[in-house]
């Protein structure tokens, strides 16, 4: 059979459907149907589980597509990122499906949130923020659209990429954790020593190519040490240094801050 997703392996389960909406259970990986239309990008325990988070055996694949840029857009990204994507697939209308296997898997739903932010902002920035879920579908290429246009392969090369991104994420779980104890045992006050990244947040200046993972680690240190999004945001919007990142993860803190 042709056009299989080098994503699986022969022993996986998988499952595929022809609509989002409808029910599906888990088939082995050798009984992949090229008519379906979907496919959920990662595997399934067992075989008959239906599609949900705590089903997955394995999220060893992300999802990235973009249903406002532009197709001649999204083949230069392809173009750009040939080189570690494993699976490329035309949804037979506006966007290119692409799949990123990395060999670092993450365990858990926040790992994979993690894992997915990271990878969209290094790779595919402008990708839907709805495809980060670990069980959600991808395109079957060769399966036909309601609409009668094939969904076919651009592109299907099993390429893992090593990405080292559990040390960062510990160090950011760390911060955040001895940040929320010291916050929750006295008033909010201010630590005047601020760490490297904390300081370059503050002054919105970033060394080249390392703003994203330098906001990451140093906005939740201000965050947690009494800094408003207005004192965060005063250097950024100066230096143009993507302030609207900045007020969504400061946003998301907050979030996390309350619950």
């Amino acid at each position: 059979m042709e056009n299989i997703p080098c994503i699986f392996n022969d022993d996986e389960f998988i499952i595929q459907q022809e609509i989002p909406e409808m029910k599906s259970c888990a088939i082995p990986f050798n009984k992949w149907n090229n008519d379906k239309q979907f496919f959920a990008i990662n595997p399934i325990r067992k075989i008959d589980d239906n599609r949900k988070k705590e089903n997955v055996s394995i999220m060893k694949n992300f999802l990235f597509e973009f249903d406002t840029l532009p197709i001649e857009d999204q083949k230069l990204v392809f173009k750009r990122n040939k080189d570690i994507i494993s699976m490329a697939t035309f949804s037979g209308n506006k966007s290119i499906h692409f799949i990123i296997q990395v060999l670092d898997i993450p365990e858990t739903n926040e790992e994979y949130h993690y894992l997915w932010n990271l990878l969209k902002d290094k790779y595919f920035p402008l990708a839907d923020i709805q495809c980060n879920n670990c069980i959600n579908l991808s395109r079957t290429p060769e399966a036909i659209r309601d609409n009668k246009v094939k969904q076919f392969l651009i592109w299907n090369e099993l390429q893992p990429i090593e990405l080292k991104w559990r040390p960062l994420y510990e160090r950011i779980n760390e911060m955040k954790k001895m940040s929320m104890e010291y916050r929750k045992s006295i008033p909010i006050a201010r630590n005047e020593i601020l760490t490297y990244e904390a300081e370059c947040v503050l002054n919105g200046d970033y060394p080249k190519g390392e703003r994203d993972e330098i906001i990451r680690t140093g906005l939740p240190y201000l965050f947690y040490n009494g800094y408003t999004l207005d004192e965060v945001l005063k250097n950024n919007m100066i230096t143009r240094n993507n302030p609207q990142t900045i007020k969504n993860f400061y946003h998301k803190l907050e979030k996390e801050y309350r619950s």
